[in-house]
């Protein structure tokens, strides 16, 4: 009998563990950014390192679609005009002319051709966020609950939220990519950036037809100002 009760305990712990999942162990992170479209034929070979990234254990990759590749015959089902504004934003912050894709930008700093490779994987040795975020993710039914506390300054920061799909794939029948499949890695699908605080929490639906299985929560710390990134977290529904 003693056996036996051991064994429920253990069992309604695991459980309790997975209901709600929490990360406290990222603690040095790199984010990277990139601004990519299906109507892009440079684009692929950037989605493709971007998914070769995001395996990596301490990078927080992010895949904004934009949406001013939509009039050349092919409307990316991912592009969302909220990513195209962030993307001006950040040519604004970092004295770009214009914006462009694949674009990819690491903690919000340097910003390069997305598909460069070897530029990728310098940058990121060389751009560590160390600010804390610890993280918990509810799901309940089709809605998300986020509480997140940080560690040090939140003065003139955002406290970015993104949901992103991990994995996607489809054919696309027009514009420059036409024919082919494409697949995308963590595509963000919903945006909320907010006022950091040392402790937060909100909501957010499921986008319809989305897998919970298939979706994780990023959250990252940006000064406004600079927009350096300094920390961030990731939980996986």
């Amino acid at each position: 009998m003693m056996k036996t009760g051991i064994l429920i305990v253990v069992i309604v712990g695991l459980a309790l563990t997975l209901s709600f999942k929490q990360n406290d162990d990222l603690y040095s992170v790199t984010v990277v950014e990139l601004f990519t479209s299906q109507g892009c034929s440079s684009c692929p070979s950037a989605d493709k390192l971007l998914s070769e990234l995001s395996k990596k254990e301490n990078v927080l990759a992010l895949s904004f679609h934009v949406s001013y590749w939509n009039y050349l015959g092919w409307k990316d089902p991912y592009s969302n005009e909220q990513y195209t504004e962030r993307q001006r934003d950040y040519a604004r912050v970092l004295h770009l002319r214009s914006i462009y894709t694949p674009q990819m930008i690491v903690n919000g700093k340097n910003e390069f051709v997305g598909s460069d490779r070897v530029k990728a994987q310098e940058t990121i040795k060389e751009t560590i966020s160390s600010q804390k975020v610890a993280l918990k993710v509810e799901q309940r039914d089709t809605e998300v609950q986020i509480d997140y506390s940080l560690e040090g300054p939140t003065e003139n920061r955002w406290v970015h939220v993104a949901l992103v799909e991990r994995h996607v794939r489809n054919e696309v029948p027009k514009g420059e990519n036409s024919g082919r499949i494409l697949e995308h890695d963590n595509v963000v699908r919903i945006f909320k950036s907010l006022e950091a605080k040392a402790s937060g929490s909100l909501k957010v639906e499921l986008p319809e037809g989305l897998n919970p299985g298939n979706a994780a929560i990023i959250v990252y710390i940006q000064n406004k100002k600079t927009f350096e990134i300094t920390g961030g977290s990731k939980n996986i529904l």
